[in-house]
């Protein structure tokens, strides 16, 4: 687009972005973030967004939460592509973090959020905190779905609270090879090592 003259605009933006976070090709995005200063297209939500995005998925958290704070209007997509960002990068503490944050400027978690939320308290073996977390999805009405269920299971399972998911696991109305699985491999585990919670 650049060698044929032509100046990209705020819609060009996000889908190169969007390409190099699929590429994981950071280089290639931060010059495609200069040309977006450049042609004065900032405070733009959804190349803000963007930038968040491709810099997450390209594991340079610091940058992606440096973009974050500059944004002018914090939004449930930008939130998003926070705080899976900081999960599925092992930001475990940070995730948790953020979720407080979100719930500070009152955005709504959607799934993403709540899985990230969910990964990082299994990560971190932080029983008590995944309970509370339960609590607040079944609020939400978010319970319900599999993979929300699924996930919370592997929590209480990777905290020592299989009793936990074992009465998820009978609650659950449609279950799946991914919750059997979810449950299995910790119930096989719990009886190779003689672990047998009441």
């Amino acid at each position: 687009m650049l060698e044929k003259g032509l100046k990209p605009d705020k819609f060009a933006f996000p889908v190169a972005l969007k390409s190099c976070a699929g590429l994981s090709e950071l280089q290639k995005g931060k010059v495609i973030h200069q040309h977006f200063v450049c042609c004065g297209c900032s405070n733009d939500l959804s190349v803000d967004a963007a930038l968040v995005d491709m810099y997450t998925k390209c594991k340079d958290i610091e940058a992606a939460r440096l973009m974050f704070d500059k944004t002018a209007v914090r939004n449930l997509v930008s939130c998003t592509y926070m705080i899976s960002g900081y999960a599925h990068n092992g930001y475990n503490s940070e995730t948790l973090g953020f979720f407080n944050l979100m719930r500070s400027l009152s955005v709504k978690l959607n799934r993403v959020s709540i899985l990230s939320v969910l990964l990082a308290c299994g990560n971190l073996g932080a029983l008590r905190k995944g309970e509370w977390f339960h609590n607040y999805v079944i609020q939400t009405g978010c319970e319900s779905h599999i993979l929300v269920a699924t996930t919370i299971m592997d929590v209480y399972s990777k905290c020592g609270g299989l009793h936990l998911a074992g009465i998820l696991f009978d609650e659950t109305a449609a279950i799946d090879l991914v919750c059997w699985s979810a449950i299995s491999g910790y119930m096989e585990a719990c009886t190779k090592d003689g672990y047998d919670e009441p």
